[in-house]
C-alpha cells in the first residue's frame, strides 16, 4: 500500500469497538497504533466487559449505561465504557451524545482475541460490532489476530502489537478507496492477521471469500447439579 500521510482530504474519524471489553489489549494496540499515527481522529466506545460470542445482539430488556473511561497511557483518547454488546456500543456512539456528535468515517472492531473466520462469523460479537455499521451507512472492518499454533496454553503469544502496525495501511487503503468512491461505505471487511513474532513472517495480503469452516463444540452433563436447580 502506497498511501501517505497527506493522501487524505482530512483527517479521518475512526471509532473503535470490541467484544473483549474496553481493557482488552488487543483493543488498546489498535488505538495506540492509530493515534500515534496523527492522521486520525480516534475515539473509543467499547464494552466494560466480556462480550464474545454475543453476535449483533442488542440490549431491550434492560437499560444501558454509559461512562468515560481512561486508557492507561492513552489519556488523550476519547474514551467510553458501556454496559452492552458490540452493537450497543456503536449505536450509543452514533446516537447520542457520549461523544459529542463524533461522525466516524469508519468503525473499527477489535483486535479480537482469536481469529473470525468460517460459519463462527456469525456469533462473534467483533464482527457485530463492525456490521452495526452498516445500519447506519457507514464503513466498518473487523480486525482479528489469530490463535497461536499452542493454544490453549498459559504460554501463548498475542502479538497485538504486530496486528496493529499490520492493520495500518489495509485501513489507509480502505479509507481512501472509499474517499475515491471505489467502495461502498456500507461495507465490512473481515480482516484475520496471523499471529506471528515478527511482522517479516508475513507473506502478503489475499482478498477472499467468506468460508464454510467452523468449530466443533460438545457438551458436558454437570451431574452434581440437582435436578430442577437450572443456576
Amino acid at each position: 500500500v502506497q498511501t501517505k500521510e497527506n493522501t487524505f482530504k482530512k483527517m479521518k474519524k475512526i471509532l473503535i469497538v470490541n467484544d473483549d471489553g474496553i481493557d482488552a489489549p488487543g483493543l488498546h494496540a489498535i488505538a495506540k497504533e492509530l493515534h500515534q499515527q496523527g492522521r486520525f481522529d480516534v475515539r473509543v466506545c467499547a464494552p466494560d466487559r466480556e462480550q464474545s460470542g454475543v453476535s449483533h445482539a442488542i440490549t431491550v430488556h434492560s437499560a444501558l449505561y454509559a461512562e468515560p473511561s481512561i486508557l492507561p497511557g492513552l489519556e488523550s483518547i476519547i474514551a467510553v465504557r458501556v454496559t452492552g454488546t458490540p452493537a450497543d456500543c456503536v449505536r450509543i456512539a452514533l446516537r447520542t451524545d457520549v461523544l459529542s456528535g463524533f461522525a466516524p468515517d469508519l468503525i473499527v472492531s477489535g483486535i479480537n482475541r482469536g481469529n473470525n473466520a468460517g460459519l463462527n462469523v456469525v456469533y462473534s460479537g467483533t464482527i457485530g460490532g463492525a456490521t452495526e455499521s452498516v445500519v447506519f451507512g457507514r464503513a466498518g472492518m473487523a480486525l482479528s489476530l489469530c490463535h497461536p499454533s499452542s493454544y490453549p496454553s498459559a504460554n501463548d503469544n498475542w502479538p497485538y502489537d504486530i496486528a496493529a502496525r499490520e492493520a495500518v495501511p489495509i485501513i489507509d487503503e480502505y479509507l481512501l478507496k472509499l474517499e475515491q468512491g471505489k467502495i461502498c461505505s456500507a461495507t465490512v471487511f473481515n480482516v484475520n492477521f496471523p499471529n506471528v513474532t515478527d511482522a517479516s513472517q508475513i507473506l502478503g495480503i489475499k482478498c477472499t471469500k467468506q468460508g464454510k469452516s467452523r468449530w466443533v463444540e460438545y457438551f458436558q452433563e454437570d451431574k452434581q447439579k440437582q435436578s430442577g436447580n437450572r443456576r
